[in-house]
């Protein structure tokens, strides 16, 4: 989604919306819900948070964090980083959270690309503060610390937590698919949800999408190489996603004090807990913008390793959007061999060497690697698998390999931009089984969902609805809205599949961020202005 200097406003509903103003003849709301225009003051707004119920926090694409006390946005922002962030194309700051004690601690957990001229040269003859790097980034995750009696940022707060220096963050090597949500888990981990760091642009054919060849526009692989913020390994485009020395295309759970990997995360390594590995909770995402964390799942301390469902939504490559369930450890979601329900033709048949992959039965006739599409493979019914050698296909892949079995969406939604290519059916679907027990995908309607299909162009995320302010029929429904101005709401069944679904508005404006306050619970809508 792309957006850079287009202005933001906070649309919030009771339903209330932060942002742009909708078409009320186009909005379906039942009965009990109302929409409002609660703030539009805001330049580039990206979300809010709740504090307590005379406290709320806005905070900003180019790096600014305004407080509101007492329902009065104070006159000038508690924190101010822009000339620290990268705001351009799909990049700024996407991310921010309180710490679940915030209002006896004042902790304030930012996520944003960093501008690299910044990172280069600043206190430096050489620094600008107007020159802008506009070509690759770096992901950080830093803590603020704010005086809540004075309503003032703490002096000489600020801790990094991720990304201190470069080489150190999430590499970032295109203006899009950069940092994504950041969200407190039921256990207490700091969870963060990151993009591929590649291209929207281009063609696999010229192998610029996996390092192996020309990169195609708007990549620049090569200068984060020189500038240190990719490692040479990384050079793998959209493959960033299936590398577990990387950060890219993944969610990341770290311990909020010292921003390492913790111990019961599934790929974490006991001899260096900072490595990327460490801090992997699951992986195989292309642009995960937005997530949450379901209610009343997991739960207890960072030792019991349960932060919760996590519910994201995917943005897709002109294909398919997708809404993932993220139940436990160590799952791949398959970008970029899958997309949606199924594999994803782009990619899938570009060979890439996976170097975490050695193959003990490679020759001079045979790949030392295996390949990244030789050790995921499609779900069946059965959960049956056999992963052949591609040196010897009678044999299975050593089973010291790690191997994944691709999760696939609890539902995806085409794409309207092929409505003239017919690649995919123009329909919201939900995965299923043929007769043969073969991953396959089939309409809402037909697999007896109430409601109808729909398409979009770039999913925003929601939350589940929950509190008393709720009306009875709509507790526990999701809230999913697209870059393309609607907003719809889902309830899915204990098994994360979908059961009815609802329009609520086609015209609220580009979404992008939902939350409910826990103190109102009314459902907070940011959105970009029409």
């Amino acid at each position: 989604m792309l957006y850079t200097q287009i202005m933001r406003r906070i649309l919030i509903s009771c339903l209330l919306v932060f942002g742009a103003f909708s078409q009320k003849a186009q909005a379906q709301y039942p009965d009990g819900f109302v929409e409002e225009v609660a703030y539009d003051q805001f330049n580039v707004a990206a979300g809010i948070l709740f504090a307590d119920t005379n406290l709320s926090v806005v905070w900003g694409l180019n790096g600014t964090v305004w407080l509101i006390s007492n329902n009065q946005v104070e006159d000038t922002p508690v924190i101010d980083i822009s000339e620290e962030v990268a705001f351009y194309g799909d990049l700024g700051m996407i991310g921010a959270t309180l710490d679940p004690n915030f209002m006896e601690n004042g902790f304030i957990y930012l996520f944003y690309c960093t501008d690299t001229h910044y990172l280069r040269f600043y206190g430096t003859a050489d620094y600008d503060p107007n020159a802008i790097d506009s070509k690759v980034s770096m992901g950080r995750i830093t803590r603020y610390t704010i005086d809540l009696e004075n309503l003032v940022l703490l002096d000489n707060s600020r801790k990094i937590l991720l990304g201190d220096e470069m080489g150190t963050g999430l590499p970032i090597c295109a203006p899009a698919h950069g940092v994504g949500q950041l969200m407190f888990g039921n256990d207490g981990s700091l969870i963060a949800s990151t993009g591929d760091g590649n291209t929207w642009a281009g063609s696999p054919s010229g192998g610029g999408f996996n390092g192996q060849g020309p990169l195609p526009a708007y990549a620049h692989d090569d200068i984060a190489l020189d500038y240190n913020i990719l490692k040479e390994e990384e050079q793998l485009g959209a493959f960033r996603a299936q590398y577990l020395d990387g950060l890219n295309g993944k969610i990341l759970r770290i311990n909020p004090e010292t921003g390492e990997g913790l111990p019961n995360n599934p790929f974490y390594d006991a001899s260096d807990s900072s490595s990327p590995r460490s801090k992997i909770w699951a992986m195989g995402f292309r642009n995960p913008y937005r997530f949450t964390v379901k209610p009343n799942t997991g739960g207890g301390n960072l030792e019991s390793g349960a932060p919760g469902t996590i519910v994201l939504s995917d943005v897709g490559d002109w294909v398919w959007e997708e809404i993932n369930f993220v139940t436990e450890s160590g799952g791949n979601y398959g970008w970029p061999i899958f997309q949606g329900p199924m594999r994803y033709g782009f990619y899938a048949d570009v060979s890439t060497n996976n170097v975490n992959a050695p193959n003990p039965l490679g020759s001079s006739s045979c790949s030392e690697y295996l390949n990244y599409q030789d050790v995921i493979l499609q779900e069946n019914l059965q959960h049956e698998y056999f992963f052949p050698n591609p040196c010897d296909p009678s044999l299975t892949i050593d089973e010291e390999t790690t191997t994944f079995v691709h999760k696939r969406p609890a539902l995806s939604f085409a794409n309207s931009a092929n409505a003239n290519n017919e690649i995919v059916p123009l329909i919201a679907a939900a995965s299923t089984f043929d007769g043969n027990g073969e991953a396959n995908f089939t309409s809402v309607e037909d697999a007896g969902v109430i409601g109808s299909s729909f398409t979009g162009i770039s999913g925003s995320g929601g939350v589940f609805m929950e509190g008393d302010g709720i009306p009875e029929e709509y507790q526990g429904w999701y809230t999913l809205a697209d870059f393309s101005g609607w907003l719809r709401v889902i309830k899915f069944d204990e098994t994360n599949e979908p059961l009815e679904i609802e329009t609520w508005n086609e015209s609220i404006g580009p979404v992008v961020h939902i939350t409910q306050s826990p103190f109102d619970q009314c459902l907070y809508v940011t959105t970009i202005s029409p």
